[in-house]
């Protein structure tokens, strides 16, 4: 897993500016910088919409709950893809455009849990 994170952490940034850099030599300047601007925005306004809502309903959920529920699970999704729309780049938006898309996160919410089943199975 750290593994993945590392990699992650180093090849996607270097394909952001390369996918960048791309768009602005074959579509102009504004072709890129207005996208980002949109997204940009677009990403803290959901920000700003979800995080309180999240907040109250993470501080007033039961505190035992060992696994959490999908509504949780769509919330903390929502935070996630309003911030990697906040980040400029390509790939951070199309990530954050699939996380925002209801049939999309319901498949990763069965994904996940089936994984997180498989992994407690194991131990």
């Amino acid at each position: 897993m750290v593994a993945v994170i590392v990699l992650l952490s180093l090849v996607v940034p270097i394909l952001e500016v390369l996918l960048f850099v791309a768009v602005v030599n074959s579509a102009g300047i504004w072709a890129a910088v207005i996208p980002s601007a949109v997204t940009t925005v677009a990403g803290l306004v959901i920000l700003i919409r979800s995080f309180p809502k999240f907040m109250d309903s993470t501080f007033n959920n039961d505190k035992f709950q060992t696994f959490p529920t999908m509504q949780s699970y769509f919330e903390v999704t929502k935070i996630l893809s309003g911030m990697l729309l906040l980040v400029p780049g390509f790939i951070t938006d199309l990530a954050g455009l699939i996380l925002l898309h209801p049939k999309l996160r319901g498949v990763s919410f069965v994904i996940l849990s089936r994984l997180m089943v498989r992994k407690n199975d194991r131990y």
